[in-house]
């Protein structure tokens, strides 16, 4: 009884349920998907982050063509002699037309609304900028052309970033918490019915940690498959939303991207399951025995 291979004295697939496999399939699918969720919002942040914290667009709202173009090259030259400053580049109107097109539709310059003339402005990197100092000179130099430096909107972006990220990790330890306590039930209701052939094998001598060995033998199976099979699922499922926000609104939505430490979780998720039942099974043994025999 004490050989690598656990004593099968219990008959194949009465001593657990044979729907907690398919239980456990749905718990790693759901864990899946929100792990992949809370490291793609990870990422996405970065990227963001890292596009705009040296960026700044200059808005100049001026229905008069002419007076819109003298601002604008008031302020490129304003700009330009900036200290920190590296590029800054007027958006052509296809381009800012391009950008308001998800808002006031494909045709904004044929509805004859007035489009803003935007400045593209990219400071250098590693470089600190006096906000306040570059909207004084621009309101002297250049009225009308107004600076937005996205401060305000990263942090709202930050704050909403985290709160998901929390509810994604929230949702992982309470998936898990359900998916251990699925085999504690599922190990009670085998050790249950199987309450006769565990006293004859204490009758026979069997150590507690044999009987348990059984149980947590099916467990390991049990998590193992239920793993795969909630990773393949979460597998096909990324990978058909991948395809569906591919190109959509220009970086508007997260790439649920598989590369680094998402695929090596997913890959690990299988064996993780199967650890995690075959302890929560072990320890579910250990405790009832004693109430059992």
């Amino acid at each position: 009884m004490r050989g690598l291979v656990p004593v099968r004295f219990l008959p194949r697939g009465k001593s657990r349920g044979g729907l907690v496999p398919w239980v456990i399939a749905v718990m790693m699918y759901l864990c899946g998907l929100a792990m992949v969720a809370g490291l793609s919002l990870q990422g996405a942040l970065a990227g963001w982050a890292s596009g705009l914290e040296r960026k700044a667009t200059v808005q100049i709202v001026e229905p008069d063509p002419d007076a819109s173009r003298r601002i604008q090259r008031a302020a490129l030259a304003t700009l330009r002699t900036m200290p920190g400053v590296e590029a800054v580049r007027v958006l052509p109107d296809d381009e800012v037309a391009d950008l308001l097109a998800p808002w006031l539709g494909a045709d904004v310059a044929q509805a004859g609304l007035p489009v803003p003339a935007l400045i593209d402005v990219t400071f250098a990197p590693g470089r600190r900028v006096d906000m306040g100092a570059v909207r004084a000179r621009l309101a002297a130099r250049a009225p009308g052309a107004e600076i937005d430096d996205h401060a305000r909107w990263l942090g709202r972006l930050y704050d909403l970033s985290a709160l998901l990220q929390t509810l994604s990790w929230a949702v992982v330890v309470l998936v898990l918490v359900a998916t251990a306590a699925i085999v504690v039930f599922g190990t009670r209701a085998g050790l249950a019915s199987q309450q006769r052939a565990v006293r004859i094998m204490h009758l026979m001598g069997a150590e507690d940690r044999t009987i348990a060995g059984e149980f947590q033998f099916q467990a390991l199976m049990d998590g193992l498959k239920g793993g795969l099979g909630g990773t393949v699922l979460c597998l096909i499922t990324l990978y058909a939303l991948s395809r569906l926000v591919q190109g959509i609104g220009g970086g508007l939505l997260p790439q649920l991207g598989l590369g680094g430490p998402a695929l090596l979780a997913l890959l690990a998720l299988p064996l993780f399951a199967a650890l995690l039942t075959l302890i929560t099974a072990r320890w579910t043994v250990m405790r009832t025995l004693d109430d059992l025999v």
